[in-house]
This record gives structure tokens, C-alpha cells and sequence, in this order.
């Protein structure tokens, strides 16, 4: 095993198992990655610089170890540090003290722990950028190595047991907003469930300021601008299923209220097709949109629209909907097409 570089067996349903002492053979190991794998016990002592120089990639998330961070971490080389969300009875617990030693930390996930006692020293690590800690039982001060650190930009300190003043944070945390653009700095999630995922809360209030746009003005260009917002999120996030269930329930709000126009029609019917066909692009989504019960609430509002125009018009707003509805289309497109969709909007309602 000795030419081994990369382990990846994220989201298997092995029996529960422990880190094999085997896996000292494999000294070119660079990624070691098993969320969600129902891995057991300790984090094993072995898991150090002088066994494992060149690895960067520890991901060991949503699973039951237990007890410390070994001490053998001190020196390793790991850049990217997932051990969050543990579901063992017992959690991670004691001092993340070791954490000042490994200067080459780009982003640490220890949140949804036990973790306890005061945060150590982060004068070292230069270049960490996402730390997330939330959901422990830290003491102490923010120490000021960490609020002093330029290369910040995610920091998630809440539900702990912090004392003294509040942190201020530099400049850093103003990147923040711009991470949204790199789907590197984006995990996945359910919809709805937020995991150190405020990075994507600016693209996800973007693209329903558009399809609010679209429904207010009729424009068709903000109403392909919101189809293309939607393919963004479904590209860099996993979470993308709650935009998509949050503006048919916009939709269908409008439509209880007495709210129905064509401009709620285009904005929506465009931002879900061409949205849809988009996102059908990404191999991680495929046809979830026609198959996965999460869409089926998007699914319905957009029949839904397609229900006769007239019997919304007549039981809404009387019985001169077709020449209010025409004069609406007139607005909207172009002389030549504001014609023909006139036409054929009376051939099928009238």
C-alpha cells in the first residue's frame, strides 16, 4: 500500500468499523476521506507527520468517534480538517490544542462536538480561512491570534460558552460574500438545513430578488436572469432544493390571494424550464427534477399555471380578461409578437 495516494469512501453503509492500524503502510496517503461511513472508535495515534507526511485531506465528518484529538496531529501537514457532526453518544471531546501546531490548516470543521476548554494559539496558521466551531463547549476568550488572522474569511463561533468581549473581526470576513461565487467554499446540505453554508444565503436571495423583479415588471430578461441565478445555485450548492421550493410558494401565494397575471405566468414558467433544463445539465441533479419528491412541489405550481387562463380571469376578474390580458401581452414583447401571441392566446381561450 505503500503507492496509495487517495482514499475516498464517503457515504457507505459499511458496518461500523475503525481505522485499521493497516493503513500505516500507505506513506504516500495524501487524501484519506470516509464521511458518513460509519467509522467507530478513536482517532487512532498512528495519524501523525512521521506516518503520514504528505497528507493534506482528512475528512472523517458525520460519524461515532470518539474521546480526543490524538496529539500525534501536531505537525501534520493536513490543510483540510472535517471531523464535525459526530453521532456517537460520546462526541469528540477535550482540547482542540493541537490545532496550533498544524500551521498548514486551510479550513477546520469541528463543529457539532464536545469539544471543551479555551481555544489555543492561531498565531501559526497563516493561512487558515474557514474555521467553524460552532455547536461546542468552548470557554474563554477569543484569543486575539485569531481575530488578528488576514486570511480569514468563514468564521463560525456560535453556541459555545465564550466569555469577555465580542470579537472584531478585519476586513477578511467581508470576502464572505464573495466566496458565494466559488463552489469550492460551498458544502452540501438539505434544503433548508444551513451547515456552515452562509456563504450561499447572498446568491440565494439574489436569484429570488430576480424572479421578484421578473413577476413585477413582466420583463422577460429579469425572468431569464432568475433561471440563470437558479442554475448558479444548483451548480455550487446543495442546498439549491430550497429556492426551488421557496418561489412556488411564493407562487402559489400569489395565486390564493388573488394575484394571477401573465407576468406571474412568464417570470414563473421561464425560471422553471429553462431553470429546470439548466440544472438537468449537472450531473449531481440528472432528472431529480421530475423524479425526486423534493420537486414535486415545483412540479405542481407550474401545471398548475397551465390551467385555462380564463377560468382564473373570469372567477378573479371578470369576464373581460382576454382584451385586459392582450393589452398586458402588448406591453411585454415586441409589435410583430405581441400580435401572434395575441392570436393565439384568443384561438385557445376563446
Amino acid at each position: 500500500m505503500s503507492q496509495l495516494a487517495s482514499v475516498e469512501i464517503d457515504d457507505n453503509p459499511f458496518e461500523p468499523w475503525e481505522i485499521p492500524v493497516s493503513l500505516k503502510d500507505a506513506s504516500s496517503l495524501q487524501n484519506f476521506s470516509a464521511n458518513n461511513a460509519n467509522v467507530k472508535g478513536k482517532l487512532p495515534n498512528f495519524l501523525g507527520d512521521d506516518v503520514f507526511p504528505v497528507l493534506t485531506l482528512l475528512h472523517l465528518a458525520f460519524n461515532n468517534l470518539e474521546v480526543v484529538l490524538p496529539k500525534s496531529f501536531s505537525g501534520l501537514k493536513v490543510e483540510s480538517l472535517w471531523l464535525n457532526g459526530q453521532k456517537s453518544d460520546g462526541k469528540l471531546t477535550g482540547s482542540v490544542e493541537v490545532l496550533q501546531n498544524m500551521t498548514s490548516l486551510t479550513e477546520v470543521w469541528l463543529h457539532s462536538n464536545a469539544f471543551s476548554g479555551p481555544l489555543p494559539s492561531f498565531e501559526g496558521l497563516k493561512d487558515l480561512e474557514v474555521l467553524s466551531l460552532r455547536d461546542n463547549s468552548f470557554t474563554g476568550v477569543v484569543p486575539s491570534s485569531l481575530v488578528s488572522l488576514k486570511s480569514l474569511k468563514v468564521v463560525n463561533l456560535t453556541n459555545n460558552l465564550f466569555q469577555g468581549p465580542v470579537p472584531g473581526f478585519g476586513a477578511g470576513i467581508v470576502a464572505t460574500t464573495l466566496i458565494a461565487i466559488c463552489p469550492g467554499y460551498i458544502s452540501r446540505s438539505v434544503a433548508g438545513s444551513y451547515d456552515n453554508e452562509g456563504v450561499a444565503i447572498f446568491v440565494l436571495l439574489l436569484t429570488f430578488y430576480l424572479f421578484v423583479k421578473a413577476v413585477n415588471t413582466g420583463s422577460l430578461s429579469w425572468s431569464l436572469a432568475s433561471a440563470f441565478g437558479y442554475f448558479y445555485m444548483v451548480s455550487a450548492w446543495g442546498g439549491y432544493v430550497f429556492i426551488i421550493n421557496l418561489v412556488p410558494l411564493y407562487v402559489l401565494v400569489l395565486l390564493v390571494t388573488g394575484r394571477y397575471s401573465l407576468r406571474l405566468y412568464v417570470a414563473y414558467n421561464c425560471m422553471y424550464v429553462l431553470g429546470m433544463l439548466l440544472a438537468m445539465q449537472i450531473r449531481f441533479v440528472g432528472f431529480q427534477h421530475v423524479q425526486s419528491g423534493e420537486h414535486m412541489a415545483s412540479m405542481g405550481v407550474f401545471f398548475l399555471l397551465q390551467m385555462p387562463y380564463t377560468f382564473f380571469q373570469n372567477v378573479i376578474h371578470g369576464s373581460d380578461a382576454v382584451e385586459s390580458a392582450n393589452k398586458e401581452i402588448a406591453l411585454w414583447f415586441p409589435k410583430g409578437a405581441a400580435n401572434w401571441q395575441s392570436r393565439l392566446h384568443s384561438w385557445i381561450f376563446e
